[in-house]
């Protein structure tokens, strides 16, 4: 302990080759027995593979609130809006304008009313599928009803 305090005093703060040194006190170790008691498979699996895991328990159990038809990455929303009004989309997403977000944000709401139109045309009862997502389960009811 007398160590970390006199490395603290002399080395916190000061210039080493032309660095600014940092010192912090270590993070002790788990013991070997914490370590076993973590699962194996924790362990060894990444965090995409966890992630993975957990949505596809809750869709088995019925929860599919995660999956959204009407979600569009931003480049797939600015290609199609390139490709409607027939620029590229370097020109869309000039670096000089000051309205960016708004270009892409109205994009976005235009590709998504034209979704929900052709889901609407397909049959699709597009009210209900929002009310739902919404969690709200008895008005669902009373729209199929």
């Amino acid at each position: 302990m007398k160590m970390f305090i006199r490395a603290l005093q002399e080395s916190d703060n000061s210039i080493f080759q032309g660095r600014l040194l940092h010192v912090m006190p270590a993070i002790p170790r788990r013991s070997n027995n914490e370590e076993n008691n973590v699962s194996k498979d924790q362990g060894t699996k990444t965090l995409k593979q966890r992630r993975e895991e957990e949505r596809k328990a809750a869709e088995a159990s019925g929860d599919t609130r995660a999956w959204n038809s009407l979600f569009m990455r931003p480049d797939t929303i600015v290609e199609n809006v390139a490709r409607k009004y027939g620029v590229s989309k370097s020109d869309l997403l000039d670096r000089e304008a000051d309205d960016l977000a708004v270009r892409i944000a109205l994009g976005e709401t235009q590709v998504i009313s034209e979704t929900k139109n052709a889901f609407k045309k397909a049959g699709v009862n597009v009210e209900a599928l929002e009310e739902l997502a919404k969690g709200k389960v008895d008005a669902l009811k009373e729209v199929t009803m």
